[in-house]
């Protein structure tokens, strides 16, 4: 068994557990499990003290009183306005740090993980309007005493033993105590909350308003809100996925730099896999080689991956491509586009570039979960020439396409070899020219190009080229 250290203060991405802290009053408090850390800023571990399991936060650095003390002062607003939250059990501080214990409640689950079981249903089945019931219901009753959540999502919101608990005391704000918030105030944080769910309900604000009570603004004005929230969340998501972060690992060495997620670096010991990717892809099974780009399926620790290594053929080549992302970056920010507003793809797992002088880029490698091969082609090849492909498969294409023109990105080459079936869904994958429009004059004209690229996979006279040309929109 690891021996039990006792240190005074905290720093690091993930310190040794067990970790033991002398409180103020004499007592020990010994974190067990990380269940959320903000190097060198927060500590959020499930926790042993006085015989009993606690969840501990830990705050350290410059402003860990500060937030301690807003972390305090919401989980009392919450308690004293009736909206259910972890008792408080102890504050202690010292000049370095401070800590905060409340009581550990389990079982519980987020609705973010009650969500993951509903999600496939279709959209606001009669499990999902429940489920978020029961979270405007909440929501409803903040705001009617005067607070709101800084931070509202549905992983804030626990389910323990059938009630639904409020969690983040730091995120608690309130106007006027017991009097309903403003309605500009209640309106905002509201589409805050429904900006955040896992998918788009604009359309259904009026059948989910009913759970809220009276809404603090009109259906439009909500929707509005909720549009503009979306585009800053995804444009400050796709800022994240391009630097070192909790999710994501930036390894830089003098004439690289390499972006990885990071559970997967080590879960999957894909360390010796970033240093030198080109060994790896040597022994990969290819599906292209040589030209602007080789790709590969490779095995690596009882996995399989997709490693695709992007080339520089000339010196004229790459004076075109040393001052802008390289192919294999901007895939790795479009994956994750797709995967934030729920459009499947292939999990982007590593990105790297070879750099010069710390800017001027080289040959790139990106790697990708591994979705098999049984693209679109393949799959209705026997319905090429006569007959249509079973009704799912080609609702599912539909669903598709209709999501992403209501997104308007365009993928640039939507031929058959870009669309994987998995689990039901198509998946879309090659994302090096894929592009979100601002513009509806932009996309369209994208559009246009995607549709007749992915009609050009059959020829005119098949039933399956007539169906998709009357069912794909024109425009």
């Amino acid at each position: 068994m690891q021996a039990v250290q006792t240190a005074p203060r905290l720093a690091g991405r993930v310190p040794a557990l067990p970790y033991v802290m002398e409180l103020a009053d004499g007592s020990q408090l010994e974190l067990l499990e990380w269940l959320r850390v903000l190097p060198d800023k927060r500590y959020v571990a499930r926790a042993r003290w006085r015989d009993q399991q606690v969840l501990a936060k830990v705050f350290v650095g410059p402003s860990a009183e500060r937030h301690c003390r807003r972390e305090q002062r919401g989980i009392q607003r919450l308690l004293d306005q009736g909206i259910a939250t972890p008792a408080l059990l102890y504050q202690d501080t010292t000049p370095r740090r401070t800590c905060l214990l409340t009581a550990f409640i389990a079982p519980t689950r987020s609705l973010s993980q009650e969500w993951a079981t509903v999600a496939a249903q279709p959209l606001l089945s009669a499990d999902q309007e429940a489920l978020l019931a029961r979270a405007l219901a909440v929501i409803a009753a903040m705001h009617r005493n005067g607070i709101w959540h800084g931070d509202l999502h549905l992983g804030n919101l626990l389910v323990n033993d059938g009630n639904l608990l409020v969690i983040d005391g730091d995120c608690i704000r309130s106007e006027t105590l017991g009097k309903p918030l403003s309605r500009r105030r209640a309106r905002r944080n509201l589409g805050v909350f429904l900006a955040q769910l896992p998918v788009d309900l604009s359309d259904y604000l009026p059948q989910l308003a009913r759970h809220y009570g009276l809404l603090p603004g009109s259906i439009r004005q909500l929707q509005r809100l909720i549009r503009r929230v979306q585009a800053w969340r995804l444009q400050k998501y796709l800022k994240k996925v391009q630097r070192d972060c909790t999710s994501f690992a930036a390894l830089r060495t003098r004439d690289s730099l390499a972006l990885v997620r990071r559970r997967q670096l080590d879960q999957d010991h894909l360390g010796p896999l970033v240093q030198d990717p080109d060994a790896v892809l040597a022994n990969g099974r290819f599906y292209k080689q040589g030209g602007t780009a080789a790709v590969a399926a490779v095995d690596w620790h009882d996995q399989t991956w997709l490693l695709k290594r992007y080339n520089i053929k000339s010196v004229g080549h790459w004076l075109t491509r040393c001052w802008r992302a390289s192919r294999a970056w901007h895939s790795w920010v479009a994956a994750h586009l797709l995967a934030f507003v729920g459009i499947p793809t292939a999990s982007a797992v590593m990105v790297k570039e070879q750099r010069t002088f710390g800017v001027l880029r080289g040959p790139a490698w990106l790697l990708l979960e591994h979705c098999g091969d049984d693209d679109l082609l393949r799959r209705w090849a026997p319905w090429a020439e006569q007959g249509l492909p079973p009704q799912a498969e080609r609702e599912a294409l539909l669903a598709l396409v209709a999501d992403l023109r209501r997104l308007r990105i365009g993928h640039g080459d939507l031929k058959g070899h870009n669309l994987l079936w998995r689990d039901g869904q198509w998946l879309l994958i090659d994302l090096d020219s894929l592009r979100r429009y601002r513009s509806g004059w932009g996309y369209r004209r994208a559009y246009a190009r995607d549709r007749a690229r992915l009609l050009r996979n059959w020829a005119p006279h098949s039933a399956l080229y007539q169906w998709l040309d009357q069912a794909l929109p024109a425009a």
